[in-house]
């Protein structure tokens, strides 16, 4: 990101003074307010973070290893009915992935 403008120094939520700008993402184009230290540092304003090809794991899949800490974690977690209520709007209809997909007789891919 590029410092467009100096803005001075603020007290931060913590309490410290902080200098803050106003700089220009490359990616976006857009002027966003960061900290001095932490825009200079940055190479956008957080509009592609791990988007796409951007993501660390893209192309790439979990090891076993990795699969089976992330099923130990999930374990024996509870979805609320408020939960199962937005996941079955999300999916429904045409939202669908296998939405007016007939995969019975000569469409199917094993006939």
């Amino acid at each position: 990101m590029e410092l467009i403008k100096k803005l001075g120094t603020k007290i931060s939520e913590s309490g410290y003074l902080q200098s803050y700008g106003i700089f220009l993402c490359f990616v976006c184009n857009k002027e966003v307010i960061k900290q001095l230290q932490h825009g200079k540092a940055a190479k956008s304003c957080g509009c592609n973070k791990n988007k796409g090809e951007n993501n660390p794991m893209w192309g790439k899949n979990q090891t076993e290893e990795a699969r089976k800490k992330i099923s130990f974690a999930n374990e024996g977690r509870k979805r609320t009915e408020e939960q199962k209520q937005k996941q079955s709007v999300r999916m429904s209809g045409d939202k669908n992935s296998m939405f007016n997909i007939h995969l019975f007789g000569e469409n199917n891919p094993n006939w």
